[in-house]
C-alpha cells in the first residue's frame, strides 16, 4: 500500500518511487531534510516502505523510531492500484496541502530513511485497496510531534477511518526526473518559504 506518491511544483509534477529521496519534516519548526524512502529489510535489496499503524509500537524495526522520530512527508497525492491493476490517484480535499505520516531513522552512510504509515481502508478507499496512508493535517502537527500519548490518540482516530481523500483523474507525472538537482533546490526553497535567488 502506498507504493508511489507525487509532488506538484511550478515546474511540473514529479513522481516519487521507493528507494528515491524525498523531503520529510521532522518537527513543527524543523527544516525539511531529504532522505531515502524505505528501510532496509532482511535480504539483499529488500526495502520496507510502509508500516502498519495498528502494530507499529510492537515491531522491533519501527517501535523506537515511532517513539522518537515521527515525521510527515509533503505530497501532492498518492497512487494506488486496484485488483484490476488500474491506477488511482488520490489527493487532499480541494487540493489542500497533503502530509503523509511517517517515521524515519538516521543512518550516517546515507543520511537517513523513512517509511509511510498506513491504516485500514475506510469506506471511500475500500473498493480500491484494503489499506491507505495515514494523513496528518497541519493543525494536527502539535499532536503528531508531541508526546507519544498524543500521537497514539491521533493515530487511533486515523485507524478508525476518520480521514478522507479526493480522487484525481488523468494526472501526468515525470517519474525519474532528470532535473533532480533543480527539483531539490526549488523544493527546499518552497518548503522553507524562500524566493528563488535569495541569499
Amino acid at each position: 500500500m502506498c507504493g508511489r506518491f507525487y509532488l506538484e511544483e511550478e515546474y511540473g509534477t514529479r513522481e516519487i518511487a521507493p528507494s528515491e529521496r524525498a523531503w520529510i519534516i521532522t518537527g513543527p519548526e524543523a527544516a525539511p531534510r531529504m532522505v531515502k524512502w524505505g528501510y532496509e529489510g532482511h535480504g539483499k535489496g529488500r526495502l520496507i516502505i510502509n508500516a502498519r499503524s495498528e502494530s507499529i509500537c510492537r515491531k522491533p524495526l519501527f517501535g523506537r523510531d515511532y517513539l522518537k522520530r515521527r515525521c510527515v512527508i509533503p505530497a501532492g497525492g498518492f497512487y494506488e492500484w486496484d485488483k484490476d491493476k488500474k491506477r488511482h490517484c488520490f489527493c487532499g480535499e480541494a487540493d489542500e496541502e497533503l502530509f503523509l505520516a511517517g517515521i524515519w531513522t538516521g543512518l550516517p552512510e546515507d543520511a537517513g530513511r523513512f517509511v509511510v504509515l498506513t491504516a485500514p481502508a475506510n469506506e471511500q478507499m475500500r473498493g480500491v485497496h484494503d489499506r491507505m496512508p495515514v494523513r496528518i493535517r497541519k493543525e494536527e502537527f502539535s499532536a503528531w510531534f508531541g508526546l507519544p500519548d498524543e500521537a497514539d490518540a491521533l493515530l487511533r482516530e486515523k485507524i478508525m477511518g476518520r480521514q478522507s481523500f479526493l480522487e484525481k483523474k488523468d494526472l501526468e507525472t515525470d517519474a525519474g526526473n532528470a532535473n533532480i538537482e533543480v527539483y531539490v533546490q526549488q523544493s527546499l526553497a518552497s518548503y522553507l518559504g524562500e524566493e528563488e535567488g535569495e541569499a
